[in-house]
């Protein structure tokens, strides 16, 4: 007499792992300067003004790779509607209505700023209205990192302490509507969750949305203010857009040999965190040092709780959920199981078969 268990118990397991597979991840698009060139980007927003040029590839610093991107603001950067504004254009490729974005880059302010900038933010072509942004701004310590959602309303879901001279890696997961209630934002700081599945109305219009990097802000800011970016990445999964590049120079400030540290700390030759850099997050799922995760559409500012409406320049533009709670994995594992019963039925009559033999 043959165990049945023995025949199931090993189908079984191999259904259940074959069901936890992951859907198959792609890099869609990576803007990494490694081409030494600004190719990779769609367009570029003051790359000269007069016989400047306010955005170059350099050798250093970089993040991963030989190259970074290098935009450097002056007061007279000005775009037809009178902003100040540096900036690189990419047109992400999976913004429709239900789509999914994964997107992440890193960024590098060699000091604190001097003034209120945005150096990231998501717009709708055509009709070019801001629908999320971060922005940096001085403090009496140094300078802050905030993120906020501009629909149905100006709501501000973060703001936390950033280190300067260290690299920083912002990754979102950004499922779009027009319905803020069915659209929703995660966002991680260094590879901790700082925004956790919040509700906005991801996307103003039917237009597509693009995503710009650099500086924007309004024409009364004037200080002159530079920032590095490096290793954009959109993919089809957050793994994409979280793993570390390789090649990764561990620069901190300057280049320097061996690999950048993990997702979670600030960059260091061989793995080791940035001179006096502990990790700018506590770490895979916790907060940014000083900042609050903010949930299901509540706000967090400084770690406590409540709304802030954007200002004019923030909000006039020019101016998704976690991976775990995908129903794809259940559904797999629905069909795993449906398979495993079959075939654990074929095996009971091959047993059976064989008895009368």
């Amino acid at each position: 007499m043959v165990n049945r268990s023995s025949v199931l118990r090993p189908l079984l397991l191999a259904g259940l792992l074959a069901s936890a597979r992951p859907a198959h991840a792609q890099v869609l698009w990576r803007g990494d300067f490694e081409t030494n060139d600004l190719s990779q980007w769609n367009t570029t927003l003051n790359l000269t003004t007069g016989s400047r040029t306010n955005i170059n590839v350099v050798s250093s610093p970089v993040f991963a790779g030989q190259y970074a991107g290098e935009l450097v603001i002056h007061p007279d950067d000005l775009w037809p509607n009178a902003h100040n504004r540096v900036e690189l254009h990419y047109d992400a490729q999976r913004t429709g209505e239900g789509e999914t974005t994964f997107f992440s880059w890193y960024f590098f302010l060699p000091q604190n700023v001097q003034a209120h900038d945005d150096i990231g933010y998501w717009e709708s072509a055509q009709s070019y209205q801001q629908t999320m942004a971060f922005y940096v701004e001085p403090t009496a310590g140094g300078m802050d990192l905030s993120f906020r959602t501009n629909r149905p309303s100006g709501m501000r879901h973060f703001t936390g302490p950033l280190t300067a001279a260290d690299w920083h890696q912002l990754a979102m997961q950004i499922l779009w509507s027009v319905d803020a209630t069915t659209g929703r934002v995660s966002v991680w700081l260094d590879g901790a969750l700082i925004v956790d599945d919040v509700a906005a109305q991801t996307k103003p219009d039917a237009n597509d949305v693009f995503v710009q990097v650099g500086f924007h802000r309004n024409q009364t800011e004037t200080p002159v203010e530079t920032i590095y970016v490096d290793n954009a990445v959109e993919g089809t999964t957050l793994s994409d857009v979280l793993a570390e590049p390789t090649g990764a120079a561990g620069a901190a400030g300057a280049s320097g040999a061996g690999n950048a540290t993990g997702v979670g700390g600030a960059s260091g030759g061989a793995g080791a965190p940035a001179t006096g850099g502990a990790p700018a997050s506590g770490g895979s799922g916790g907060a940014a040092t000083g900042g609050t995760v903010s949930s299901g559409g509540a706000a967090a500012t400084g770690g406590a709780t409540g709304a802030a409406s954007a200002t004019s320049d923030e909000s006039d533009g020019c101016g998704c959920r976690v991976a775990g709670r995908s129903r794809a994995p259940m559904h797999a594992l629905v069909l795993g199981l449906a398979a495993l019963a079959l075939r654990a039925r074929r095996s009971r009559r091959d047993l059976r078969d064989r008895a009368m033999i």
